[in-house]
Parts: structure tokens; sequence; C-alpha cells
């Protein structure tokens, strides 16, 4: 470990809440919060502007919230992907089998408005036009020294796939489906790309990965911890949760 990052932060507002399964903000500086059966979304004063529930018995795992007029939410139990307006209502739905696929165990936007997901058991990502519902890439990985992998994310940040396995790292995937490189955050519960930095959440608390020094370092801060966490640029807010709240807090 490497010297230590400092932050500090003041809180806005916390409130009570449970089975939070993500936090995530949007360009335009709303705040969402997913638990396993819905998803509210917040300005930055705590009021509520739109809410989604989940069908009974479904559970959500996943949102990306990168485009505010159309967030996408991923159940991996039942292999399921769903579109919502900036209202949160559902406009769209697609199913692994829709897509010809076994099973879906990640997903996420890319940036031309499509959809990158991860088959764990053909072990192959997928670059799909979910609207015409068909494969526009397919990244083979079974002959991957690392394989079999476990992708539980998959986000695209400056033309690179960035495919998250707990148990073995970050993983950057160039245009043309080759790894380029590994990053040792190892037992990541969150992650975020800030600054050429990436912090993520772990079970040795919040840490910032240097990817041109290869440097791992230590975040301090006046935090209390947490497991999921998004940071906004807009007003540099950052909103966080753990077991039994969600709280928002300005950066000093």
């Amino acid at each position: 470990m490497h010297p230590i990052v400092q932050f500090m932060f003041t809180l806005l507002w916390s409130v009570p809440c449970t089975q939070v399964v993500e936090v995530e903000h949007d360009i335009l500086g709303y705040f969402y919060v997913a638990t396993t059966t819905k998803i509210v979304k917040l300005n930055k004063n705590c009021d509520t502007i739109a809410i989604y529930n989940a069908p009974k018995r479904k559970k959500i795992t996943h949102i990306d919230t990168s485009n505010p007029l159309n967030v996408l939410v991923f159940f991996d139990e039942i292999d399921k992907l769903l579109w919502l307006d900036k209202s949160m209502n559902e406009t769209y739905s697609l199913t692994a089998m829709q897509l010809g696929l076994f099973a879906i165990q990640a997903a996420g936007r890319s940036r031309d408005d499509g959809l990158w997901v991860f088959d764990n058991l053909q072990q192959q990502i997928d670059k799909i036009n979910y609207e015409e519902r068909h494969i526009t890439k397919k990244y083979d990985l079974k002959t991957h020294a690392d394989a079999p992998f476990q992708f539980v994310e998959l986000k695209e940040y400056n033309c690179d796939l960035y495919a998250l396995d707990t148990t073995k790292g970050l993983y950057l995937i160039d245009a043309f489906g080759n790894i380029k490189k590994r990053l040792p955050l190892l037992h990541t519960y969150d992650w975020q790309l800030l600054n050429n930095k990436l912090l993520h959440t772990t079970t040795a608390g919040w840490l910032s990965y240097d990817p041109l020094t290869l440097t791992t370092n230590a975040v301090s801060s006046n935090l209390p911890p947490f497991t999921t966490f998004s940071y906004s640029h807009i007003d540099n807010l950052l909103i966080t949760a753990d077991s039994t709240h969600i709280k928002l807090w300005s950066k000093q």
C-alpha cells in the first residue's frame, strides 16, 4: 500500500434505507438508489422525482444511468433487461432467450447506446443492438489464460470496456475483444473512474488505484464505512450507501 489520498466531505442528508444494491448519478445531476425491489430517483435536496417498482419476486441486480433518458435495469436471476424513461416508466424489455443467449451474468450500456452483455455459460461478451435484437460483436474469452471468468459488471470508458470479476480483478478490453490489462481490484464492491484514478470500495476500505503507476493508495476521509457509492462532478457531490442508510455528501 502506498501513501494515503485524503478527501473530506460535509454530510448534506441521511435517509434510512435497507437492501441497497447500488447507487448511481446521471449527467443531469440526479441520483438513483436501487434496492432489490425498487429504484428511487432523487434530486440533490433528497426530493423524490420518480420511483420504479420491480415486479413481485423479481430482484434488481444492476442499473446503468449513463443515459438518463433510457436507464438500464438488469435482473440476473431471470436473465432479463429492461429500460426506463426519465419518469421511471418501463419502455422496453429483453430476455437472454430473445437474444439467443444462454445466460446473462452482467450487462452495461455502450457509448453508441447499444448494450454489452456477458454470457457466463459461453464465456463470451457480446455487443448488442437491442432494438433490432441482434449481436454486432462477439468476444470469445474461453481460451484466455484467466478463464473461466465470472464478470459481474461491464462499463465502457474511453473506447475500452471494463469488466469486473471480483475474485480476479478489473479487465480492460479493447475494441477488438483483446484483454489489454488486468487491474488488481480484488474483492471490489463498487468502483468509479475519477480523474484517471480508479476509486473502489473493498473489504479493506476505500482505495484509489493509479493505472499509470500501478500503485494502490488508501483513501483517508471523514466518511463512515460504505459499500456502494457514486461521485457526481456536476456539484462535487458523493452519494453512499451502507446496510442501513443512504447519504449525500459535499466535497470540501
